[in-house]
């Protein structure tokens, strides 16, 4: 029986590949790219290569160090839309009673257009919390609130 590829392998054997194409992108932008694990959980979830690769990207994207355009020429319109959906999806917190129909409205309006965006940022808070451990204290409160 033939097992999947993780994606670790995927990047070394085909870096043409749409998972290789973004982690070049990104590899040397971030030398401590933990991304990769965030795409593994991604993968085990069998979500298909344009999320896996936005799962990789997203963080150098937050940091201003990627702009739109130059993902969307170097990777695609999907991989575009599935990052910048994912950063707006994360800019949702939780308010006051005011404050959440209007981010009920913008998380429903994520659901609708794409799913995807819903399982980054599943798998991203998944990796936070199987790492929030490894973090100080204050960085700990930060991510729990």
């Amino acid at each position: 029986m033939n097992l999947p590829l993780e994606v670790r392998e995927i990047i070394e054997k085909k870096p043409e590949s749409l998972i290789g194409r973004a982690f070049s992108l990104v590899k040397n932008l971030e030398p401590k790219n933990n991304r990769i694990q965030v795409a593994e959980i991604l993968h085990k979830w069998q979500l298909d290569d344009a999320t896996v690769g936005a799962s990789l990207i997203i963080e150098p994207f937050k940091k201003e160090l990627l702009s739109l355009d130059s993902i969307k020429k170097q990777l695609g319109e999907d991989i575009a839309f599935l990052v910048e959906g994912a950063i707006k999806l994360g800019k949702i917190k939780y308010l006051e009673s005011g404050a959440r129909a209007e981010n009920l409205r913008k998380l429903i309006l994520a659901l609708s257009q794409d799913l995807r965006v819903i399982f980054l940022k599943l798998a991203e808070e998944l990796f936070k919390i199987r790492t929030i451990g490894a973090l100080p204290p204050p960085e700990q409160k930060k991510i729990a609130f």
